[in-house]
């Protein structure tokens, strides 16, 4: 799981100019967040002025619900820094990109379980 989240972080950059200028049929950008003791996607989201005033925090709607987590609920707006994201996603022309700890989580599972995950989510892991 700490490789996915270090292929995530090292490709944040990447993944906000696709953002930031997306190509046609790109859509449904998302991000995974650390909160304090789980880890949620967020989406919409958007670059705000930091969570320290740093100018490196985001805002966004949460899209999980959390089990652990009291004072968070999904759909509330939640603020959080960079150093916080723990993967990303995107769907382009049907098909979803990043999700990195998500591939790992399914490398766990039954074959056949995890098959019809990826399909249903039209993901692809890399081996």
């Amino acid at each position: 799981m700490n490789q996915a989240i270090q292929k995530a972080r090292d490709s944040l950059g990447a993944f906000m100019q696709i953002k930031e200028n997306p190509k046609s049929g790109a859509e449904r950008f998302e991000l995974k967040v650390s909160f304090s003791r789980e880890l949620m996607w967020v989406s919409p989201f958007r670059v705000s002025g930091g969570v320290n005033g740093k100018g490196d925090g985001f805002e966004g709607i949460l899209k999980s619900a959390p089990q652990y987590s009291p004072t968070l609920a999904w759909g509330k707006q939640v603020s959080f820094s960079r150093d916080q994201i723990v993967d990303w996603g995107y769907t382009k022309d049907g098909k979803r990109h990043g999700h990195f700890t998500t591939c790992v989580l399914l490398a766990r599972m039954k074959a056949d379980e995890a098959a019809k995950i990826r399909k249903d989510m039209k993901l692809e892991c890399a081996p």
